[in-house]
């Protein structure tokens, strides 16, 4: 099978900042099985309409598949291009992902997608290509909500994947990291001209009732063996002098939080990196730990400095824990 992934614009008045390593991941996962895969980052390249059009003109008619990933912010951007490829090419497979169509796929459905992954893309993917490639049922593939003779059907949930090392490091060769990304990351007020992003974990331990948590009830954690091969990798590959994690929350999981940090004292890579934190696991000898390892800057979310505002959205954390997390920080 021939697939093509597209990354739509995230926000057309900025720069693009963030590779999304989820199709990376889904694209690995694809090829080690003998796919083939391109990816069309429009939020890289920032082709307007017709050149996108132009390209799905020329190049569109040799893919079987083609999956759409984004928030429920490029919702209607990801209706005009899923509509557009259908009206192209009627029989290609539109396959949409993320946090947006796992929440409300019934509304994707509607607007042009013929399939939702519903979760964790990266299995399901492998699953539809080889089921579409074999001529097989799509009511067989786990995890996908779909369209059938207009109705639609909501398969059988797919488990998430329980052991994140299991994943092949993602196709980072797939998407312009020397032309686009490595000199325009969000950390360049920090002045690195070569900066990336990756994800130490799936999922988030903490139940805030605003949160559509896409990947599930489990946090689950590469080992600290695997994040250090990628971030050796990434400095191989692409001479990073920084690296951003973009967990839900990097520090959710104190042991493996430590562990890595030792891990990367003992390793001495040479790089700094940032992470996403919570006021309600910090202290003074873990930041202390973190600072060692080389992390520069932690994002908190806050959200509130009114503890009734914070109890109404299930924070699990005080006003005060949050005071004395960033005098720490």
């Amino acid at each position: 099978m021939k697939v093509m992934l597209i990354h739509p614009p995230v926000r057309e008045d900025d720069t693009p900042n963030s590779v999304p390593i989820g199709l990376g991941w889904i694209t690995a996962v694809l090829e080690n099985e003998g796919h083939k895969v391109d990816i069309l980052d429009i939020n890289a390249w920032r082709y307007k309409k017709d050149q996108v059009v132009d390209i799905l003109r020329q190049k569109g008619k040799e893919y079987d598949i083609f999956g759409i990933s984004g928030m429920i912010t490029v919702y209607n951007y990801t209706k005009w291009l899923q509509n557009t490829i259908k009206q192209m090419y009627p029989d290609k497979l539109v396959v949409d992902g993320g946090a947006g169509p796992t929440s409300i796929p019934q509304i994707y459905l509607k607007n042009g997608a013929d399939v939702v992954a519903i979760g964790e893309g990266e299995l399901t993917m492998l699953d539809l290509a080889e089921t579409v490639q074999n001529k097989g049922d799509l009511g067989n593939v786990e995890g996908i909500v779909w369209k059938n003779d207009g109705a639609m059907i909501t398969n059988a949930p797919r488990e998430a994947i329980q052991n994140l090392d299991e994943l092949p490091i993602p196709g980072w060769e797939k998407f312009p990291i020397e032309e686009i990304y490595l000199g325009n990351n969000i950390l360049r007020k920090y002045n690195y001209q070569r900066s990336l992003n990756m994800l130490a974990s799936r999922g988030c331990p903490f139940r805030c009732n605003f949160c559509h948590d896409g990947f599930g009830e489990r946090t689950r954690w590469f080992t600290a063996d695997y994040m250090i091969d990628h971030i050796k990798y990434l400095i191989d590959k692409y001479k990073i002098q920084y690296l951003r994690f973009d967990d839900e929350t990097f520090v959710g999981n104190r042991k493996r939080t430590i562990e890595f940090c030792q891990r990367m004292i003992d390793e001495n890579l040479g790089i700094q990196w940032g992470c996403t934190g919570r006021v309600n696991v910090m202290n003074e000898e873990l930041l202390n730990m973190m600072k060692e390892a080389g992390c520069i800057d932690i994002n908190y979310g806050i959200e509130s400095g009114s503890q009734k505002m914070l109890n109404s959205m299930q924070k699990d954390a005080t006003a005060e824990q949050a005071d004395k997390s960033l005098m720490l920080t």
